[in-house]
């Protein structure tokens, strides 16, 4: 067994220079958006010359695209310029091994880097690391060890590597390559009985994975149910009581499945709109880290999208998703809401979260006035010809939730909002511009659903 740490994500390793939280929620973003039909190429590009500091993992991604469109040359290109900036990269060491072996360039190889040694004495600086990292780095080494006729040590390191990960989703992407090296590398004349057996165990463990590569929980079903009926709640319920192991990766690839088919244009979304937005609200229940991004993922997706999947239940339930993503962050929700990159619904969605967390709880207060100060200052410097409609509902959701939070505060924004028609006022009730009385807020209805059980929050939704 290795004496390393594998974490799932870059960010919760132990390599120093990644992107910050919000540059990166922005990459995520321009490649989801590239996805719908832009150049995605030219959108990572122009993301790379917009962000120079995201030259590491924004280029891997570019250089693997390249790799994939068989433009190996470009690839190696961007990878060199990464490696000269970041000699310890691995996923750019990785694949500028990768695209030596595939080009049999074996003499450079061997000068480039020693794939004789284990992830471990290669990389003794590294104790926390992904699982993208050290798979790639220990397939690339026995393909190298079988290139070299050294079949008995690339049988060791693919026992050892077996053993390493077997209990990681993902697991037999990497160990399907090194079945078919064995293959492309080993005459048949040669293979010996204990190849046969390493490459059954191969098959045997890989294909127990894609039988179970979204383990479900018990009760997982109701959630791909067609309909949603009152019946189902404790179903519901009770997949909280299921091993978070499973329950959490199952929701995400839920989520992930859609998007995938709704990106494709092949998805059927008759009847089946709660599975996004209930994934998200048992998610949010159960506070996994990872929430934030996959949430503002989603939300960066283009209007049709939002309307489809989750556009009622934005506007009534899921602010709640912002809120528990951002209890614990509320500066990382605020930086989120974004009049460039964000639809009026998934924005005000967010500003709705951020607000209940500053009325839940008041020492973060400061981070939603000051969120809602920016934006005001933003949009009321827009000309009024380039104002459009979706500018002037948000404007006034904001000139709303600023009432509540300091009407004094923002007396100054509200007033100049009034004067220079950019908010509707027949959106809002125009004695709040007036006066606010204290105990009227924990009556709205947003902050209502926040302060129910969850329990509460499952049984109104399914009796509605």
């Amino acid at each position: 067994m290795i004496d390393i740490t594998i974490v799932e994500s870059l960010r919760e390793s132990d390599y120093p220079q990644i992107m910050p939280d919000a540059l990166y929620n922005e990459f995520l973003s321009v490649v989801r958006n590239a996805g719908q039909g832009n150049p995605v190429i030219h959108q990572i590009k122009s993301f790379i010359d917009a962000n120079p500091s995201a030259l590491q993992e924004a280029g891997v991604e570019l250089a693997f695209i390249y790799f994939l469109k068989g433009d190996s040359s470009r690839a190696e290109t961007l990878v060199d310029r990464i490696l000269k900036n970041s000699p310890d990269f691995i996923d750019a060491i990785n694949l500028k091994t990768d695209l030596m072996i595939e080009r049999e360039e074996f003499d450079l190889l061997e000068n480039f880097t020693n794939l004789n040694l284990p992830f471990e004495q290669q990389f003794p600086f590294r104790k926390k690391v992904t699982l993208q990292e050290y798979a790639n780095y220990e397939v690339s080494g026995i393909r190298w060890l079988l290139v070299n006729e050294d079949n008995d040590t690339a049988i060791e390191r693919t026992l050892r590597l077996m053993e390493d990960i077997k209990e990681f989703p993902g697991a037999s992407e990497y160990l399907e390559i090194v079945s078919a090296s064995f293959e492309d590398y080993v005459p048949e004349d040669e293979f010996t009985v204990e190849m046969e057996k390493l490459i059954a165990d191969i098959e045997e463990l890989t294909a127990e994975e894609n039988d179970h590569a979204y383990p479900p929980p018990p009760a997982f079903s109701v959630l791909t149910s067609q309909i949603l009926i009152e019946d189902d709640l404790p179903a519901v319920l009770g997949l909280l009581d299921s091993p978070r192991e499973e329950l959490v990766p199952g929701l995400y690839d839920l989520v992930d499945e859609i998007l995938e088919e709704h990106l494709s244009g092949n998805e059927d979304h008759d009847n089946v709109t709660h599975q996004v937005w209930l994934s998200f609200l048992l998610l949010a229940k159960l506070g996994d880290e990872k929430l934030m991004d996959k949430w503002v993922e989603v939300l960066s997706q283009n209007k049709d999208f939002i309307e489809t999947w989750i556009g009622d239940e934005l506007d009534s339930e899921l602010f709640y998703v912002g809120y528990r993503a951002g209890l614990n962050d509320p500066e990382r929700l605020a930086a989120a809401i974004d009049l460039q990159k964000l639809s009026a619904d998934a924005n005000f969605s967010l500003l709705i979260s951020l607000c209940g967390i500053a009325w839940l709880h008041p020492e973060k207060k400061p981070v939603a006035v000051n969120k809602i100060k920016s934006l005001l200052k933003e949009l009321l410097a827009i000309n009024f010809g380039e104002f459009t409609p979706d500018y002037r509902r948000f404007t006034t959701e904001l000139i709303d939730q600023a009432c509540l939070l300091d009407k004094n505060y923002f007396a100054g924004e509200i007033k100049q909002s009034v004067e220079d028609d950019r908010i509707d006022l027949n959106m809002m009730d125009p004695s709040r511009l007036e006066a606010i009385s204290e105990k009227d807020i924990p009556k709205r209805f947003q902050y209502k659903i926040l302060k129910e059980s969850f329990e509460q929050k499952m049984k109104r939704i399914y009796s509605e």
